[in-house]
C-alpha cells in the first residue's frame, strides 16, 4: 500500500489524501486536516477504544423536537448570587454619590471622575444577568441546521452551520490562572466541517469538562457521527491523539 488510490478521501471531513498520508503498518492513511484513520484497500486501520458515556450533568436538558433534538444548558451559578450582592452595593454606592453631586451643584469634572466605576458597574450587572438567568440553546432543528443561541438577554457567539457538513465535533482546552496561583480551564465545543474548517460552537461559557463533553456526546449522537480524534482537543483521559498508540 505505497500509494493512496486517486480520488481516496477522508471518511471523516472528506478531505483528499495523499500518497505521504498511507502508512502500510496500520494499512490506513491518517488525515492531514482532521487527525482522522481512514481504511485504505486491503486493510483496515486501529482505531481508539470507544469513549465512556458522559453522564448529564444538572444543568442541562435534552429536549427532543419534531425536527431533532434541541440541548439546553443553564448558566446559573452560586458565584452569580454574589455577583448580584456585590453590583447591589456598587451601584448603589455610585447612585448615592451622584444624588448628593447634583443635589449640591458639584462641577462637572466631579461627575465625570467616576464615569469608568459606572462603566464597570453597569457592565458587571449585565454579566450577572445574564448569569442569572440566560441558557444556551443547541440545536439540529429544520432543515438540518445545526444552531446556538444565547438567551433571553442578547450575548454574542450566534452559530448557524449545516448539519450534513458537520465532521466531527470535539472539545478544547485553554488552561489559564486563577488570582490566588490556581490553574483554571475554559473549554470550547467545536465542530470540524467536512471542508476542513474549525467552527467554535460553544466558546467562553464552559468552565467544567464534562458539560463541554456531554455537548459533544449528544450532538455526535443524534448527527450519528463517529467519535474520532482531532489533533488539539482536550484529553479525556482514555485515549491520545494517535489512535495507533
Amino acid at each position: 500500500m505505497s500509494d493512496a488510490p486517486r480520488g481516496f478521501a477522508c471518511q471523516a471531513c472528506g478531505a483528499p489524501l495523499r500518497a505521504e498520508d498511507a502508512d502500510d503498518a496500520r494499512r490506513a492513511a491518517r488525515c492531514t486536516f482532521c487527525g482522522s484513520w481512514t481504511t485504505t484497500p486491503g486493510g483496515t486501520p486501529r482505531l481508539a477504544p470507544p469513549r465512556p458515556l458522559v453522564e448529564r450533568p444538572r444543568s442541562i436538558r435534552v429536549e427532543p423536537t419534531a425536527f431533532g433534538v434541541r440541548i439546553v444548558r443553564r448558566w446559573f451559578s452560586p458565584v452569580f448570587l454574589f455577583l448580584a450582592f456585590f453590583c447591589v452595593v456598587w451601584n448603589g454606592i455610585l447612585a448615592g454619590f451622584y444624588g448628593i453631586a447634583l443635589r449640591s451643584g458639584a462641577p462637572v469634572f466631579a461627575l465625570l471622575f467616576p464615569v469608568i466605576h459606572v462603566a464597570v458597574g453597569l457592565g458587571l450587572g449585565y454579566v450577572t444577568l445574564c448569569g442569572l438567568f440566560n441558557r444556551t440553546v443547541v440545536e439540529v432543528g429544520r432543515g438540518d441546521v445545526l444552531t446556538v443561541r444565547h438567551t433571553p438577554l442578547p450575548w454574542r457567539g450566534a452559530v448557524s452551520i449545516d448539519a450534513a457538513d458537520v465532521a466531527q465535533v470535539y472539545v478544547t482546552e485553554k488552561r489559564t490562572q486563577r488570582r490566588d496561583g490556581q490553574p483554571s480551564s475554559l473549554y470550547t465545543v467545536c465542530v470540524l466541517t467536512r471542508r476542513g474548517r474549525h467552527v467554535p460552537l460553544v466558546r467562553g461559557l464552559l468552565s467544567e469538562l464534562d458539560h463541554a463533553l456531554f455537548l459533544e456526546q449528544e450532538l455526535e449522537r443524534h448527527l450519528r457521527i463517529a467519535d474520532r480524534p482531532v489533533p488539539g482537543e482536550a484529553s479525556r483521559g482514555n485515549r491520545d491523539d494517535d489512535p495507533s498508540e
